[in-house]
């Protein structure tokens, strides 16, 4: 009974297409046709853009090209602003620390139109047995104000030897005199001496 009915549905259902939609229906099933597409990659994928590598060639340029810059003088000054390496100090010639003196002092001249910065002491000190050393001191002028930069020796393995070796920042203007002095304390008996070097640069005004 069941099958009789779907039967009967079936039937009806394609009367009733047929009937309403008639021609286009059928038309529309009798045009249908299978595509192959034939644009496709290695991979069986539809290119949908260029692929590799694309080459873009300018022409109609010479392989030289000439620049010509105007508007310049046939002279040109040039200024150098770097800095200028600068040494000084006594290191070979001692300096005397005299008997019944504290101290010992040298001094030298910072170049003219040129400010100077002292950025490493190297000095050595020797006394008498027994005595110790208390400061190197170096005085210098900056803004015309003079300023005591103070540095401590330090006792090296050989008796009587003291040392200073110290990365500084010391300014001193140009032309004036840098102090340099070394001093014990409080022994002042026999002569002491010193060497003394200063490294740095100098800078143009």
């Amino acid at each position: 009974m069941r099958r009789s009915i779907v039967l009967v549905v079936a039937l009806v259902g394609g009367v009733l297409g047929g009937t309403l939609f008639g021609g286009p229906v059928l038309s529309a099933a009798a045009h249908v046709q299978d595509v192959l597409e034939q644009n496709l990659d290695a991979s069986g994928f539809i290119r949908v853009h260029e692929q590799g590598t694309a080459h873009v060639a300018v022409t109609n340029f010479p392989a030289s090209q000439n620049v010509t810059v105007t508007n310049l003088p046939s002279t040109q000054n040039v200024v150098l602003t770097g800095h200028e390496p600068f040494a000084a100090g006594e290191s070979i010639t001692a300096q005397t620390i005299p008997n019944g003196d504290v101290s010992g002092e040298h001094t030298f001249i910072v170049p003219a139109g040129k400010r100077l910065v002292i950025e490493y002491v190297n000095a050595t000190m020797i006394l008498p047995g027994g005595q110790n050393p208390f400061v190197l001191f170096i005085d210098a002028e900056r803004n015309g104000t003079t300023f005591r930069y103070r540095l401590t020796p330090k006792p090296l393995a050989v008796n009587g030897y003291f040392s200073v070796e110290q990365a500084v920042t010391i300014n001193a203007d140009a032309g004036t005199a840098v102090r340099v002095v070394a001093s014990r304390f409080p022994q002042t008996a026999g002569d002491g001496s010193f060497v003394y070097a200063v490294s740095g640069h100098v800078e143009p005004l």
